[in-house]
Formats: C-alpha cells, structure tokens, sequence
C-alpha cells in the first residue's frame, strides 16, 4: 500500500513510477501533488486506480499509463507533455482529457492495445495527438479500432516524421489493411 501521509513533500522528485499499487486514484494524485517538479510519472498494472486527476502537474514531460486496466478518466495539465504511452483495452478514447495547448509539445505518441479486439476509439485517442512527430500504434490486432462502424475520417498528422505500426492481422483482414492505408494517407511527411 501506497497510502501518503497529508504532509510529504518530496520537492526534488523528477521520476516516479508507480506499480502494482492496491490504493485508489486519490492516494496517487496525493502522491503526485507532493513533488512540484515532477516531468516522469509512469502508473503501471495499479488496478484499483479508476480515475486520475493531473490538472496540477504543470512540469510534467512524460505520462505512462501501463495495464492500468480500471482507469476510465485520466484529466492531465499538457502544457509541458512531450511524450504520452498508453498500454490497455479501454473503452472509448475519451478516457483522456488534455488540459492545454497539445498542438505544440508533445512530440511522442504509443498505443498500445491489449487482447484480440481493440475496444477504444482509436481514431478518437489519436485526434490527441495530430501534431507528434513519433506514433507507435501496436494491437494483437492492428487496425482494429479505427473504423468501429464508421467511416474512416482522421485529422491530418503534418508533423508526424516516424510512424511505427505492429501487430497481427488476422485472416479477413481487409478492414485492418484500410485502417492502416488511412493512417499512412494522413501523415504526408514520414522519414524513410
């Protein structure tokens, strides 16, 4: 257990990662507020975690959310965000609200999805992120979460320089192929 005392103050603290933590959400934004210079914060497989508020974390650099399977809310400050990791299922892309100008820090974007379907809005996370110059997109199964019914309509990625897709595709993989033509067709910039 995780479990901060009201009054910590850790005003050096740059780095933290949090992981396997039992304590709720509320324990870990205590935590958080108690280190005023904190850029790195990785939450990695704290299942108890529903909810996350980092409006205040104003220096913050880098968020890694890992295997946090429960978190359905996370607002973050990105006024200084240069680089976001997400890995897990999620339910709708709207788990996540920037609070900020994210049109001109953050640089590096990674999804990772877990399981066999994508069960987010891809396309709805993704709009996030339309100015990173690096997006990683990985699944079990690639492309899935794109389309989720509709048409395929991405913002442009003007600035995006290096673009990483892995995963599978499975036998009728028409769908998956098309969402990830539609990605290459929005970034016109890419690095060989």
């Amino acid at each position: 257990r995780l479990a901060p005392p009201d009054t910590v103050s850790l005003p050096s603290l740059v780095t933290l990662l949090v992981s396997h933590v039992s304590d709720p959400g509320s324990d870990v934004e205590r935590l958080v507020a108690c280190c005023p210079r904190l850029e790195d914060l990785t939450l990695e497989a704290c299942s108890a975690v529903t909810a996350l508020s980092l409006v205040g974390a104003a220096h913050l650099r880098r968020l890694a959310l890992r295997c946090c399977h429960n978190l359905t809310d996370v607002a973050v400050d990105s006024s200084e965000l240069q680089a976001f990791e997400y890995r897990g299922a999620g339910t709708d892309g709207s788990f996540l609200t920037m609070n900020g100008d994210v049109s001109t820090t953050i640089v590096y974007c990674k999804v990772d999805i877990c399981g066999e379907e994508v069960t987010m809005n891809l396309r709805q996370l993704l709009q996030l992120f339309v100015n990173a110059k690096h997006l990683h997109l990985e699944s079990a199964r690639l492309g899935s979460g794109l389309d989720k019914g509709v048409p395929i309509s991405l913002a442009s990625f003007p600035s995006l320089l290096h673009l990483e897709m892995r995963g599978c595709l499975p036998k009728d993989y028409s769908e998956d192929i098309g969402a990830m033509s539609t990605v290459l067709e929005h970034a016109p910039n890419p690095e060989r």
